[in-house]
């Protein structure tokens, strides 16, 4: 067993970050308590049944699907749960993927008449084998339960052989077609599976949760320093719950559009002419009805966060929705193009903790003027130089970048007063 002490230790040196002003709480659940204008209360039980309170500015629910946080602020999801059953059972087995054609991967999907199954793992070094995670997609309970009661047959019939086990775990879970109709309820955000439920098709769940952190991470603690209003904590919602809408849409449609049985046809294995045109025409169907699902950048890095509060459009038209194709575009609220300085530093590397103007050309000025609009806002800002070459990229000679990435503003002279562009982008009001 690992100490709590040594976890912690291990998290700090894996992250390079001195977590001094965090505490890990093992064993323990967190409930809200209270909440009032000014903070929260955080009721803290621990498993031996002591309970604590923990007094906090926010309180942000990542706690899962059941988050008792989501239900604490009354929020309720939207859509349609449990619309399908599924199974996934790990197993340990010596050898096998030396004894197997499957190849250790992050899927392997089983297209046969016996079984609807997928099957993920690696090669391991333990004594007890490979470790192999089973997935039986869209059975019913009563499946599930046959399954458990004698795996091998079925691990069997999706391997196509016959091999040792240990079984060592299962869970049967459900999908969601799931959305939150709110994210927050005045000092207390959700996000995450707290927030979005989905079919883990396509793999989006947790990109889509680490964004939402981001996204929000940023802009609490814009407000706790000082230099950001109120209006830049509303925007969370703004931003990403549509994000969580057309991520979860996605990953059903991922899910509906076929799994491994479907794409199944007799002589499928026949080891003839005949056979070999079944296995070409069934490739180009899944090819063709799955591409989306495994090849998705137009989704996971063309998504914008306009319309919001926090950003200042430019009149130009957004660009249309995709999932597979993606272009990198600077319009605001569009994540920023990547680029390298004249150093050869990515652009990302070089992004402050607050804002950032890009000048993409010799012209300075402009920088020098925010730079000093900044500092009387207490607002943290860094000036970036790039070539004249990454004009074309960036569609304007200035742009002012958000340190979760995304483009606030961008234009080729700053507006008069050049403050506004700064106020507006971390909601701030100026009397």
């Amino acid at each position: 067993m690992i100490s709590q002490k040594t976890l912690r230790d291990l998290v700090c040196q894996q992250t390079q970050q001195n977590f001094s002003q965090v505490d890990f709480l093992f064993d323990a659940t967190g409930a809200l308590a209270a909440q009032t204008p000014d903070g929260v209360t955080v009721a803290v039980s621990t498993k031996e049944g002591r309970r604590d309170f923990v007094a906090a500015d926010f309180l942000v629910g990542c706690d899962g699907g059941a988050s008792s946080v989501r239900k604490a602020m009354g929020a309720k999801f939207e859509g349609e749960g449990s619309t399908a059953g599924n199974l996934r059972l790990l197993f340990h087995s010596p050898q096998f993927y030396e004894m197997s054609t499957l190849r250790p991967a992050q899927q392997n999907w089983i297209v046969n008449s016996e079984v609807n199954a997928s099957f993920s793992g690696g090669r391991s070094f333990r004594d007890d084998g490979d470790i192999i995670t089973a997935t039986f997609w869209n059975i019913t309970p009563e499946k599930s339960s046959e399954i458990l009661a004698d795996p091998g047959p079925y691990l069997w019939a999706a391997a196509g052989f016959e091999f040792p086990f240990t079984f060592s775990h299962s869970d049967f879970w459900a999908t969601h077609n799931l959305v939150a109709n709110r994210y927050r309820e005045g000092r207390v955000f959700i996000a995450g599976d707290a927030a979005h439920l989905h079919p883990p098709t396509g793999g989006l769940g947790l990109n889509t949760g680490m964004m939402d952190a981001s996204n929000l991470g940023w802009k609490l603690a814009a407000y706790l320093q000082g230099w950001a209003g109120e209006e830049l904590l509303a925007s969370y919602e703004v931003e990403r719950k549509s994000i969580g809408k057309r991520v979860v849409a996605q990953a059903n449609h991922n899910y509906r559009s076929g799994l491994p049985s479907d794409f199944y046809e007799a002589g499928l294995l026949d080891e003839s002419s005949e056979g070999e045109a079944i296995r070409t025409k069934v490739g180009k169907r899944i090819f063709q009805m799955k591409n989306d699902e495994f090849n998705a950048p137009g989704l996971v890095l063309g998504y914008t966060y306009a319309p919001s509060p926090v950003i200042l459009e430019d009149g130009t038209p957004p660009e249309p929705e995709t999932v597979v194709d993606f272009a990198p575009s600077a319009r605001p609220g569009n994540r920023l193009p990547h680029s390298v300085d004249g150093d050869g530093v990515p652009v990302y590397d070089r992004l402050s903790k607050g804002l950032s103007l890009i000048i993409t050309g010799e012209d300075t000025s402009a920088g020098t003027q925010l730079a000093s609009e900044a500092r009387a806002l207490r607002i943290p800002f860094e000036v970036i130089e790039l070539p004249e070459a990454t004009r074309p990229l960036y569609g304007a000679k200035l742009l002012l970048v958000r340190p979760d990435e995304h483009v606030a503003w961008r234009g080729d002279a700053l507006p008069n007063p050049p403050s506004t562009i700064l106020t507006k982008a971390v909601g701030l009001t100026v009397l």
